[in-house]
């Protein structure tokens, strides 16, 4: 007899492996990191970067400016949308705190206590009525109960383990989420104060611009007054000194609106103080990059660390789905003292207890184990591909921002040389001018052709630092290498 509930307990078991092995053909695999020789190789070439793994977290500093550095802190410290990851954090360990308890027995005490009074006519006194003998009810009982109950799964199949490493995963996972949410606020803290930066710096080139269009509109109108030009010169410049305080109108306003931004993102309300320094240069360090590139992107990008944690998570899951086939094996206990009459409650007479060992196997489910294995593996499957997905985006996103980065590089240098040429030429013309060689309408002419072209410089290197900015994003920032989950190590 024992040994055919053996064989059937083993041709039930392997019955179950069959069915869970089958469904994990079809799980998906994680890419491995990909490679970015090519463009680190490219990036060292230029000046502006380095190797380096140990990098900073405080990212920002590499901009050597105090005020951003202080903004940051704010924003760090008041973000509500830091504070909402952290609460999550907080709810995703606790939940894990919660699974692991089912690791270990539960032992809880009770005492009770219960009172009744018996009907005359009811069943208990009218079939066993009230009179002389050993066996009469009473009217009033009652009964006291203190006892311990125990309760304990055997793991055999590691279900509660599985789920507690589930729970863990989806716990780290949470806190990588704060680190890029922590990411994303402080690159959205830079990007608001150096569009400030650019804006103030422009608004300044455009007031010298304006300055001398009037200048020049002035002229004109005198040529014009004095018969010496017909009426569209003055009205072409009229024309143009109207787009111009235009311009300076709309990045007043541009500077206003980055207020607004920056204020919301160190969580402050639009009417608070806000004062800024208009910084004429910002000093760049070089711009740290892992070695090697490729490998080191997985590690160093928090949202890529998330998501790989997910994968581990739903890889867990998927094993405490196979685990519902196999036998849930239980046992419950209690021990304790109950009595009719205190008096006697602490007799040893009254000693009660139980032992009750049970197994659970299941037979016959309608296919509910089989589709929760196939759900579990599918969500399996959505997490690698949206992992693979991300790491693919990370690696196109390093390269991209880096090859605009160092394109950046050469055309700052180009339009720089044309910004010091023009910076001669109105020298020229304004020696010129004094020394009675050429009229004044050359060398206002000269002077917005040289602020047309450091305006046209100051855009390109506020495009770098926004460069700048996306390059640090897509390596993560200054979060350094952390460890991977085992189970999905590329």
């Amino acid at each position: 007899m024992m040994k055919l509930k053996f064989i059937l307990l083993t041709s039930l078991l392997s019955f179950a492996c069959s069915c869970f092995k089958s469904a994990e053909k079809n799980k998906a695999e994680t890419l491995s990191s990909v490679s970015l020789k090519t463009i680190s190789k490219k990036a060292l070439e230029s000046s502006s970067f380095a190797m380096n793994n140990e990098r900073q977290e405080k990212w920002w500093k590499i901009f050597n400016n105090e005020e951003l550095n202080a903004l940051m802190e704010k924003a760090i410290k008041n973000s509500p949308s830091l504070k909402l990851a952290e609460a999550k954090i907080v709810t995703a360990q606790a939940s894990a705190k919660s699974i692991r308890s089912k690791l270990f027995p539960n032992l809880s005490a009770s005492a009770t206590d219960n009172w009744v009074y018996l009907s005359r006519y009811g069943f208990d006194r009218d079939f066993f009525p009230l009179g002389d003998g050993d066996n009469l009810i009473p009217a009033k009982l009652n009964e006291t109960d203190l006892s311990l109950n125990f309760n304990y799964e055997f793991d055999f199949w590691g279900k509660n383990r599985k789920m507690l490493k589930n729970a863990l995963g989806i716990a780290i996972a949470e806190q990588m989420e704060k680190y890029q949410a922590e990411l994303v606020l402080c690159e959205a803290v830079a990007y608001s104060y150096f569009e400030w930066q650019e804006h103030s710096a422009e608004k300044a080139i455009y007031e010298k611009w304006l300055e001398a269009q009037e200048s020049l509109c002035h002229f004109f109108s005198s040529r014009y007054e004095k018969g010496l030009d017909n009426t569209l010169l003055p009205l072409e410049q009229n024309q143009a000194l109207g787009a111009l305080k235009q311009k300076i109108l709309e990045l007043e306003n541009k500077k206003e609106v980055d207020l607004f931004f920056l204020k919301n993102l160190i969580g402050e309300g639009p009417d608070s103080p806000l004062s800024l320094h208009i910084r004429p240069e910002i000093l760049l360090q070089k711009i740290e990059i892992p070695n090697p590139l490729g490998i080191d992107l997985l590690a160093q990008r928090p949202d890529l660390m998330a998501q790989i944690w997910r994968v581990s998570a739903a890889g867990d899951a998927i094993g405490v789905a196979k685990t519902e086939f196999y036998p849930n094996v239980n046992l419950a206990a209690f021990a304790g003292l109950s009595s009719l009459t205190f008096n006697h409650l602490f007799n040893w007479a009254s000693r009660t207890g139980a032992l009750n060992p049970a197994i659970n196997l299941p037979l016959f489910t309608g296919g509910a184990l089989t589709a929760n294995l196939n759900r579990k593996i599918s969500l399996f499957n959505e997490a690698v591909h949206s992992y693979n997905e991300q790491l693919l985006k990370a690696a196109e996103q390093v390269a991209q921002e880096i090859t605009t980065f160092i394109s950046l590089e050469d055309q700052i240098a180009i339009q720089q040389s044309l910004v010091d040429f023009q910076k001669k030429s109105y020298a020229v013309s304004t020696l010129r001018y004094k020394n009675g060689v050429d009229d004044y309408k050359n060398t206002l002419k000269s002077s917005l052709i040289l602020f047309s072209q450091e305006a046209a410089l100051i855009q390109l290197k506020h495009a770098q630092i926004l460069s700048t900015l996306r390059i640090i994003q897509s390596l993560g920032g200054g979060m350094k290498p952390k460890q991977l989950p085992p189970s999905v190590n590329p």
